[in-house]
């Protein structure tokens, strides 16, 4: 990159995530749905949990408007040597702005795997916090038993650990075609089959009752 500096730092960071919360509703909603199933906030009280001061310490995601913006003016410094500040400008919008419907779609899909803790069709995995997904133990969604493996998680997972990076991701490289078929069409289908799935795991959890 711009000076050859090897490191990755983006003002969205890797996963997607920042504080404080947008003034968007909806939005802010499913940012605090989505930090529920990274264990940062609690899935029930929404309060933030121990692992705030983890993700802080290690500096994760930006924790503050101001630690967000100074890596957003440094993209537009480095996007303006070859291109008109307003076009790079516009370009991070649609990034953001593509990051948010993402986050509506992933929302959605964790709201349905989450009420299927609730309503006890999954029951707590071992070594995991809370009877909630979560998104933090990568493909082992099972805790750490592995003979208890969850598919529809696996699903969840690839869905946010995969599909909504290459959605949001793509866009911040300018590859809306790329974005879209490997992004975003996949989300959709993730959810689709979440949902599907989660109707199955009902109907099995019921007639087993």
């Amino acid at each position: 990159m711009s000076g050859g500096d090897h490191e990755v730092r983006t003002a969205w960071g890797f996963l997607g995530v920042k504080l404080p919360m947008p003034e968007d509703e909806q939005w802010t909603a499913d940012r605090a749905t989505i930090l529920k199933a990274l264990g940062v906030l609690h899935p029930e009280t929404g309060e933030p949990t121990d692992l705030l001061a983890v993700v802080q310490a290690v500096d994760m995601v930006r924790l503050t408007e101001e630690a967000w913006q100074t890596e957003r003016d440094k993209m537009l410094k480095t996007c303006s040597e070859c291109h008109a500040e307003s076009y790079a400008r516009e370009q991070l919008e649609a990034g953001d702005a593509i990051l948010k419907d993402a986050d509506h779609l992933m929302a959605k899909a964790i709201g349905i795997v989450g009420d299927l803790y609730k309503d006890g069709v999954i029951t707590q995995h071992d070594g995991y916090p809370y009877a909630y997904p979560n998104l933090l133990f990568f493909n082992q969604t099972g805790g750490n038993d592995m003979d208890d493996l969850s598919f529809i998680e696996q699903v969840l997972l690839e869905m946010y650990l995969k599909h909504r990076m290459r959605t949001f991701q793509a866009h911040f490289h300018t590859s809306p075609d790329y974005a879209y078929w490997y992004g975003w069409a996949q989300m959709t289908k993730d959810l689709g089959e979440i949902q599907e799935l989660a109707k199955t795991m009902r109907a099995t959890h019921v007639a087993a009752d």
